[in-house]
């Protein structure tokens, strides 16, 4: 069971690394609008036909293999993170030849300036504490021309339905405990804008989940909302939370906001 989000920060460090690459694996089952973003995105790469690609906080290679199938104009592409567990699954489940895995810092990328023709990343920069250096970093890598695609959420405008407007506010502030920029997604834009980078796209969807149990097996809702609320307050919502999954009505939404920007 996990005990921390900040889990999802630190994987190799978290009690079943395992959990958290099963969970980065299993979400766009979950929240079936992940893919619609990603495609998203893909498609805004795909009609600047880059040939090198950084795929910056890889994770298990997931998007790092969809973006290999998807692009033919790609040369190579790089999937880079910071976790060993997750690179593992990455290079166990990948049998495309122009795709390579390697270990990294966001903070300090191990790559030449100016090297890439595009740069990928998502739902990265809320586990940093200077997002703003993080995306000029990624800004350092890319070429004069290059563009970059990003998704980063807001989990402080996490919705838990059926919570109330104050009681919603309650369990954020427990839910964000284990983020370090947990609203980096609402400043994507601007941080971009100071890194130098011209903003040709921005959109913000929601990812929803609907399924109580196992988003509580992933994030521990029910014991957030009891640590949140005073102790029969808690009760008596966690009862309404399992009254709404048996009525269908239960939902879990982060928004998530999305950018394109060229380098200038």
């Amino acid at each position: 069971m996990i005990t921390n989000v900040a889990n999802y920060s630190a994987v190799d460090s978290a009690p079943n690394p395992n959990q958290w690459v099963d969970m980065m694996v299993d979400l766009p089952s979950l929240a079936p609008e992940l893919d619609y973003i990603r495609s998203t995105m893909q498609g805004w790469l795909a009609r600047r036909k880059p040939k090198s690609v950084l795929d910056a906080g890889c994770g298990p290679g997931v998007t790092t293999k969809e973006l290999a199938r998807s692009q033919v104009s790609i040369d190579k592409i790089i999937g880079m993170d910071a976790s060993d567990r997750m690179l593992s699954y990455a290079r166990d489940h990948n049998a495309m030849t122009n795709i390579e895995f390697q270990k990294g810092n966001i903070m300090e990328l191990p790559f030449e300036a100016n090297t890439f023709d595009a740069v990928r990343f998502e739902r990265v920069l809320h586990h940093v504490e200077r997002p703003q250096k993080a995306l000029s970093e990624i800004t350092r890598v890319l070429k004069p021309g290059g563009y970059i695609v990003g998704a980063e959420s807001d989990t402080y405008q996490v919705r838990v339905h059926p919570l109330s407007e104050l009681q919603n506010m309650a369990f954020n502030n427990a839910f964000n405990q284990g983020f370090r920029s947990e609203a980096v997604g609402r400043y994507l834009h601007e941080y971009a804008a100071k890194s130098g980078l011209m903003v040709l796209e921005h959109m913000c969807f929601s990812m929803i989940f609907h399924d109580l149990e196992t988003i509580d097996s992933k994030f521990e809702i029910r014991r957030l909302i009891g640590e949140s609320l005073p102790d029969n307050e808690s009760k008596t919502m966690i009862a309404e939370l399992d009254k709404a999954q048996e009525e269908h009505n239960f939902f879990f939404s982060i928004p998530v906001y999305i950018i394109l920007a060229t380098k200038q």
